[in-house]
């Protein structure tokens, strides 16, 4: 019996004896085995097995069925190199220790989960594929066009020209771009230039008749469609790739021009905003854009800088429009600029020049306690409202209002400017501030530290004028305050030793 497990093969097969017997062994080993009744069958080994090992200490080898042997095979390789000689020597000496046994029965016990659990994640995997599939059948399927025509072209439909009134009508069918794109600048007398063409073909048939430049927007919206254009420079009609397209030469235009235009032509314009801001707007406005189309915002001057097909950018014209004419007025900037070094009134006067604004109006003031000055200022505004409100009541048309100036405000007390203007000439209006208030050479002086106060009584002179004056000369310094005493008909003036030499020099001549 032992030549026969001579094999390693049959070795290993007999390893599975401890498997199949394991927890017999056990229960003999603690006298709980029990002989066969003779109404078991004949052939029950395991029993037989057990009752043998219960007498000597071990499963004889000879007891364990060749369906577990074959069942078992294998699991002796996952035994330690000790643990397998022992069980070689035992299966040479007949019989499996009961711990060789034990440690078979775990290694069952542990190939049988992983079986389990192998069949419960394939279970899952299948019904996974499963769900998928039945996604895929639901969505449906895109079906891409051939490159190649199924036929091919009739060179007579391109042989087709203009009629007496220049008008055309064609019929093209599987033709390929370049026979097409040539035909087109001939009827146009234009000379065509291209580097890169669409792979496939045109299928284009008209029922109604076209002037030539009609002809070229409709075969340009089929041509925009597969990422090219074609764009007019004189006499030649280049077409070009979207993707590699230099902005350089596509034609500007202006917002007014769109109108003119085909609808698919691929120009450039500029929007001017008037209180929107440029940034903001641009985001908002991407969506509206061609997949190849641009819109850069330009935050120094608040302007949009747009590149796209002519029917996108009448849109966002459109909108922009509407939203600035709900009320201009809205959404205007107000600022408050405080000047250290420059006098408010000269200053109003050099941004009304830098923005091209006239200066007829002139620029209102805020007197630092001057209430004569300030009931000026309010019945003039009254007579003001209350002419447009004649011209108004006569039916008259009254002048429109230009939303697009600036409107300063002088406030002679704080040195400062307030300013009501558009986004675009605020950014002007700031940068130029910056530049025009900085420090002049005499400001640095030892002269400005040393005591500015002074209180000149007049005797005949009415101080209101006298102060109107020295305010006009324009060469008093920025900080120089000067106020009226009209108890005392006097002028408080703060203000540097030069500017009260200015002061006292003219209160001597008068």
């Amino acid at each position: 019996m032992f030549e026969a497990f001579g094999n390693p093969k049959h070795l290993f097969a007999v390893v599975t004896v401890g498997l199949a017997f394991a927890w017999v062994g056990l229960v003999a080993s603690r006298g709980e085995a029990q002989p066969p009744d003779r109404g078991e069958a004949a052939g029950d080994a395991p029993a037989a097995a057990a009752a043998s090992e219960g007498k000597s200490g071990g499963i004889p080898v000879d007891a364990i069925p060749e369906e577990d042997r074959k069942k078992m095979m294998g699991l002796a390789e996952k035994l330690s190199p000790e643990d397998r000689r022992r069980l070689m020597e035992a299966v040479k000496a007949g019989r499996i220790p009961f711990d060789l046994a034990g440690k078979l029965k775990e290694l069952k016990e542990k190939a049988e989960d992983e079986a389990e659990r192998s069949d419960s994640e394939s279970s899952k995997d299948d019904e996974k594929k499963g769900d998928e599939k039945s996604e895929d059948e639901d969505t449906p399927k895109v079906i891409e066009r051939p490159t190649e025509p199924p036929s091919p072209p009739d060179p007579k439909e391109l042989e087709v020209r203009p009629d007496e009134e220049g008008r055309v009508r064609f019929n093209f069918h599987h033709q390929p771009w370049e026979g097409v794109l040539q035909w087109l600048a001939d009827i146009s007398q234009m000379s065509l230039d291209w580097q890169e063409l669409p792979a496939d073909y045109l299928n284009l048939s008209t029922q109604l008749s076209y002037t030539v430049p009609e002809a070229r927007n409709l075969i340009n919206r089929h041509l925009f469609a597969r990422g090219f254009t074609m764009i007019e420079q004189g006499e030649v009609l280049s077409v070009v790739n979207l993707e590699k397209l230099d902005p350089g030469v596509v034609p500007r235009v202006s917002p007014a021009e769109l109108d003119s235009l085909p609808e698919y032509s691929f120009v450039r314009t500029s929007f001017t905003l008037d209180w929107l801001i440029a940034d903001q707007v641009a985001e908002e406005l991407k969506p509206l854009l061609s997949p190849h189309g641009k819109l850069i915002p330009l935050a120094a001057t608040n302007r949009l800088e747009a590149m796209d097909v002519v029917a996108n950018l009448r849109e966002i014209r459109r909108l922009l429009e509407e939203e600035q004419s709900r009320d201009k007025d809205e959404g205007r900037l107000v600022r408050e600029f405080v000047l250290k070094y420059a006098r408010a009134e000269e200053v109003v006067e050099q941004l009304k020049t830098l923005i091209g604004q006239s200066n007829d109006s002139g620029a209102m003031r805020m007197p630092g306690m001057n209430p004569e000055v300030m009931r000026r200022m309010q019945e003039q505004a009254m007579q003001m409202m209350a002419k447009m409100a004649a011209a108004q009541g006569k039916g008259g048309p009254s002048k429109p209002q230009r939303h697009d100036e600036a409107n300063f405000v002088v406030n002679t007390r704080r040195n400062s400017i307030l300013v009501n203007a558009p986004p675009d000439k605020m950014a002007i209006i700031e940068e130029a501030v910056k530049a025009i208030d900085v420090p002049s050479d005499h400001s640095e002086s030892p002269l400005v530290t040393m005591n500015r106060w002074q209180v000149y009584r007049l005797a005949a002179i009415d101080p209101e004028p006298l102060v109107e004056t020295l305010r006009e000369l324009g060469g008093l310094e920025p900080t120089t305050r000067l106020d009226i005493d009209r108890e005392n008909n006097a002028i408080i003036a703060y203000a540097s030793l030069a500017d009260h030499a200015v002061i006292k020099a003219l209160i001597d001549r008068l």
